[in-house]
């Protein structure tokens, strides 16, 4: 599916933060070794999902007014689905694909709305930025967890 409109960027990413947090939820709970870091990574999904939907709302009309439309987003993340027998490895290795496709789809969403709505790019240039940080202490994680 491509996401045109502000409304289905941000649906998606609402939807992503929100599934990839209860996924993070399910996967510390089932790997004690995991359980604080996972913990940690659910909560900031459910606070970029804020971020990003206020920082929309907050200039909603204004996008309306000027036509804005998103160009070559696809909504093709999968959230992988959780496994009670994963180890800690594959856990980890899923959490690093996931966390660069998300990333990816932060840059992307927020390089084609600069124009037209600077308030929006800059929460997902944050996200992004905290994702990126993410990435790094999950791959170290997977290095020390082969």
């Amino acid at each position: 599916m491509e996401c045109v409109t502000a409304a289905s960027v941000i649906t998606y990413l609402s939807k992503i933060e929100l599934d990839s947090a209860m996924l993070y939820e399910q996967w510390g709970r089932s790997h004690e070794k995991l359980r604080d870091p996972f913990e940690s990574f659910a909560k900031a999904n459910k606070k970029n999902e804020q971020r990003v939907k206020r920082a929309y709302y907050s200039v909603v009309s204004d996008a309306l007014e000027t036509g804005f439309c998103f160009k070559d987003l696809k909504a093709d993340i999968v959230i992988p689905e959780f496994s009670k027998g994963a180890s800690v490895s594959e856990v980890l290795n899923l959490a690093v694909s996931l966390e660069k496709e998300i990333q990816h789809f932060y840059v992307k969403a927020a390089n084609s709305s600069r124009a037209l709505l600077p308030d929006v790019p800059r929460q997902m240039d944050k996200v992004s930025q905290e994702r990126s940080k993410r990435l790094e202490q999950l791959q170290a994680m997977a290095a020390s967890n082969p």
